[in-house]
């Protein structure tokens, strides 16, 4: 009944109401639950739904805290630890954790500076001494001095001995010489009082290195002799003395004040008091070689040499010398100029470390300037034989780990091919030797040595330009221009930015004619070679649009360029050269003569373009001239292996070719033809005058019949030419025929064009005797009237092709025919180098209106082939004159015109001929045909003899 009072009532509600809200947790506490369930995710909502930062929750700010440490979110943690700091300034445990975090952040500053804050808390000395001296070590490693200074100085009233000796050391360290003393002096008052020698000593030796730091020479001196025991009043000249009575073991014991007396004896420029000591410790300890690398070096250093290197050289027979002071002697004996004592020990060097290609390189760069290239060559081959072996052991390991992409999964297969991407390209690592090794082979000038080298090394490395490139270089130097083309070739496709290569290519497309080929290379060359010079690459160009449009016989491009050349101002002489070559090309001669002439006036000492000059006065026949430059090139030509004997040959051409306008000639031809019908002989003789351009001459042919009848005739004529322009000779003659022979007198002219390449002759008889037959022969009114021509043309250096072609009317006693007769032929040479040659020969040959005399002799509907093999030397390229020259040709064909079959006909030709002199010769011939070619039906057989006199 109680309850339902009022009062009652009331205070139920309100305890009921109070219990509730009592029990219900809050927010903080909600988080905490959720935290220590380890659903930190959710923690985090209620606990940063908690004014913490405001109301100070520590207990709330550490969870927070623990929450970002666990998700490594180190910043955030750092800085929630520095709002617990704050509100607990004092908690020593609050500063360790945040040098912890601080130092996870990788903030080392902040970290000391926490550090430094727990040393002030500490009430224990010690440990606030020894926590400040970590902080003091922390930024002296972190080379923040001024830190380390302050905090340093903090220390300077410690009765700690260690924490002294660090202080010392840091002062001493840093080069702060009054700190060191100050600090030094109060070690003093800590330490003496101790009696303690260890400390006593220690303050010395302080006190020494504090000097020392200061660079109080001679305060440090005394101090070094004091410790050693030595008065410290003595002069400087007397420690040596002094010393003397130390025995080695003394000295060994001392020798780091030695060593420091004598430091500061050379700072003090008393050079001879510090090389007497300097000796002096040698003599003690022969055996500390340093001491004597020292010694030597001092010498080196004060500039006596000589004993230097008499030092160094008596250390060199140390054998227990180990890799640093082998490699400090070789350098010292480099500087000192003594490269074949430096060799000695790179030698040593490579025979203790023979892997180590730092010492076979630094070797043969000494072999190749002693000038001992073959054993430079071979440290080189060396190194590039250990690139392999590295190379192979690298394969090898990899080739075993190989197994793995086989039998283990993907994961690893991945490993292993990233690690095998990341293979070192050791074949690029050789380039370098392999460059050094090309330009030793060239210095060397072996041709066969670095042909097999160079093969031998392509073998392990075939996509080395830089090895291709020297093994063309070499088969071109051979004059074997096949094999280096298509190395060069093959070491474009690797690197087509090489000058040489390109050149060489380029030549050979300008010698083989492709021009449009050489002019796509051409452009690549100006491309890659930005440095070349641009009168090579003009040069260039002119040589190939000249051959390329003289092979066209279009020179439009070609004069364009000229043009452009020629109105060029350009000075330099290789510029000037083009222009001459371009204005001779073009026809403008004497401007281009004229240019060389300005030329060779203002650089009178250049033989090559004096030599051009020589070649264009022959051209322009001023032989004079010519001679005097001719003198000067061979009096002061210096290089042996120039010779200028094409030169002089021409020289002599041209001079015989003068002289024989003012000379006698006398030419004589005898020959014996034997035919199935007759036979008969032939005498020939020539007299003739030349006047300049002009030849008066006579002539006479005797022809007798030894079988088949008997005739006789003499054929006489006088002749007169006259040559223009060198390539065009003019002729007219006036003869007439004496014995069996009963014709009218012959008038004739006749036409000749001959150049480097093509002969062409044309000659009209109105009256020449016949003897094709026995039955012409003895017939006194046979006679022929009409055109003879022959033309000779050479397409290059290896295709000739030849023909005839006579036109005629043959007259008898009773009739007259006309006469047509083709014969065509064209020979191929092998080698431009030799004589022999193959080729075919085919004519044609009819008459009209024939009589049995007639066809007899002029072959009706005469078709004849033939196959040729021959062997001829008087076109042959040679420097040399050459004094014999031979012929001979053998050809094996048929008729198709007169049903001779193939094979069934046959010639054999040749010629042996002597010159005497240029021009002067004596020639022995013969030929046989049988069929085709012949005059008659059956077989043609003839010898002769030719000689030529010419007198001056």
């Amino acid at each position: 009944m109680i309850l339902f009072g009022k009062l009652p009532l009331f205070i139920f509600l309100f305890l009921v109401c109070a219990f509730t809200a009592l029990s219900i947790p809050s927010k903080s506490k909600m988080g905490m639950i959720y935290f220590n369930s380890y659903e930190y995710d959710k923690a985090l909502e209620y606990l940063s739904e908690v004014d913490s930062f405001k109301e100070g929750d520590v207990l709330a700010l550490k969870k927070i805290k623990d929450y970002f440490t666990l998700q490594g979110n180190i910043k955030k943690s750092l800085n929630i630890m520095e709002k617990l700091y704050e509100l607990r300034p004092h908690n020593i445990e609050y500063l360790l954790e945040l040098e912890t975090l601080a130092d996870w952040n990788q903030l080392p500053e902040k970290k000391l500076k926490y550090q430094e804050i727990r040393a002030d808390l500490y009430t224990d000395i010690d440990k606030k001494e020894s926590t400040l001296l970590k902080v003091a070590q922390g930024f002296r490693y972190q080379r923040n001095f001024q830190e380390a200074n302050r905090v340093f100085d903090r220390l300077k009233s410690s009765k700690n001995i260690k924490i002294h000796d660090a202080l010392i050391n840091y002062y001493l360290t840093t080069r702060q010489g009054a700190k060191a003393i100050e600090q030094i002096n109060n070690y003093k008052e800590i330490s003496i009082p101790n009696k303690d020698k260890s400390f006593v000593q220690k303050y010395q030796v302080y006190l020494y290195q504090s000097f020392t730091v200061l660079k109080n020479h001679d305060s440090a001196i005394k101090q070094a002799m004091k410790i050693i025991g030595v008065s410290e009043n003595i002069p400087h000249d007397e420690i040596v003395n002094e010393l003397k009575k130390y025995s080695s073991k003394e000295t060994k014991e001392y020798l780091y004040y030695i060593e420091g007396i004598i430091y500061h004896l050379s700072k003090l420029t008393e050079d001879e008091n510090e090389m007497k000591l300097r000796q002096l410790i040698v003599d003690k300890l022969p055996q500390n070689l340093e001491l004597k690398f020292d010694l030597a070096e001092a010498y080196y250093r004060k500039g006596n040499k000589e004993t230097s290197l008499s030092i160094y050289e008596g250390l060199l027979t140390h054998m227990s010398l180990n890799r640093n002071e082998l490699l400090d002697m070789g350098n010292r004996f480099y500087d000192l100029n003594e490269k074949n004592l430096s060799i000695k020990v790179y030698e040593r060097l490579t025979a203790k470390f023979p892997l180590n290609r730092l010492y076979w390189k630094r070797l043969g760069e000494m072999y190749e300037e002693s000038g001992q290239k073959q054993k430079a060559l071979e440290c080189f081959l060396r190194i590039i034989k250990l690139n392999k072996r590295k190379k192979r052991v690298i394969y090898r390991g990899l080739f075993k780990e190989a197994a793995k992409l086989v039998l283990n999964e993907n994961e690893i297969s991945k490993n292993y091919l990233e690690k095998y991407k990341k293979i070192p390209n050791f074949n690029f690592q050789n380039r370098e030797m392999e460059a050094r090794v090309v330009s030793l082979l060239n210095e060397i000038g072996d041709l066969d040595q670095m042909i097999s080298i160079l093969n031998e090394l392509l073998s392990d490395d075939p996509n080395s330009s830089v090895l291709l490139s020297g093994l063309a270089q070499a088969y071109y130097a051979k004059g074997e221009l096949g094999k280096s083309e298509e190395l060069f070739e093959r070491s474009l496709l690797i690197d087509d930015k090489q000058v040489m290569a390109l050149e060489v290519i380029i030549s050979r497309d300008l010698r083989e004619q492709k021009y449009d080929k050489a002019l796509d290379n051409l452009e690549k060359l100006v491309l890659i070679a930005k440095n070349k010079n641009k009168d090579f690459i003009v040069s260039l160009k002119e040589e190939i649009l000249y051959g390329k449009h003289r092979s066209t016989k279009g020179l439009e491009e070609y004069n364009l360029l000229c043009r452009e050349v020629i109105n060029q101002q350009n000075s330099s002489v290789e510029y000037k050269r083009i222009q001459i070559r371009c204005l001779r090309r073009i026809g403008e001669v004497d401007e281009s003569y004229k240019l060389s002439m300005e030329l060779l006036v203002a650089y009178p000492n250049d033989l090559s373009l004096r030599e051009e000059v020589v070649y264009q006065q022959l051209d322009r026949k001023l032989i004079v001239e010519a001679k005097e430059n001719l003198d000067y090139l061979i009096k002061y030509n210096q290089d042996g292996n120039k010779s200028y004997k094409s030169l002089i040959n021409y020289y002599d051409d041209v001079k015989l070719e003068l002289d024989r306008k003012k000379t006698w000639s006398l030419n004589s031809d005898n020959y014996h033809l034997w035919t199935t019908d007759f036979s008969f002989s032939s005498a020939h003789l020539d007299i003739s005058r030349q006047m300049d351009d002009f030849k008066l001459g006579v002539q006479t042919r005797s022809y007798r019949m030894n079988s088949g009848g008997a005739a006789y005739f003499n054929y006489s004529e006088v002749y007169l030419s006259y040559r223009w322009k060198d390539k065009h000779l003019f002729r007219s003659m006036l003869g007439v025929t004496q014995g069996d022979k009963n014709i009218s007198e012959s008038v004739g002219f006749g036409y000749s064009y001959g150049d480097e390449n093509t002969f062409f002759n044309l000659d009209y008889n109105h009256s020449q005797a016949s003897f094709q037959t026995a039955s012409l022969f003895l017939d006194e009114k046979s006679f022929e009237r009409g055109i003879n021509s022959y033309l000779e043309h050479s397409l290059n250096d290896q295709i000739q092709l030849n023909a005839t072609f006579d036109y005629f009317d043959a007259y008898t006693k009773d009739s007259n025919s006309s006469v047509l007769r083709f014969r065509g032929g064209a020979y191929y040479r092998w080698e431009k180098s030799a004589c022999f040659q193959t080729g075919g020969l085919f004519g044609y040959s009819n008459i009209s209106k024939p009589t049995i005399s007639l066809e007899n002799g002029y072959l009706k509907n005469s078709l004849p082939y033939y196959l040729l093999l021959k062997c001829d030397n008087h076109y042959l390229r040679n420097d040399k004159q050459q004094k014999w020259l031979y012929l001979g040709e053998i050809g094996i064909g048929g008729d198709a015109g007169r049903d001779i079959s193939f094979i069934n006909s046959n010639l054999i030709r040749a010629e042996l001929s002597y010159l005497f002199s240029l021009n002067n010769s004596v020639k022995l011939y013969g030929e046989h045909y049988t069929e085709a070619l012949n005059a008659a039906n059956g077989a043609t057989s003839m010898v002769g003899i030719q000689l030529q006199f010419f007198t001056y």
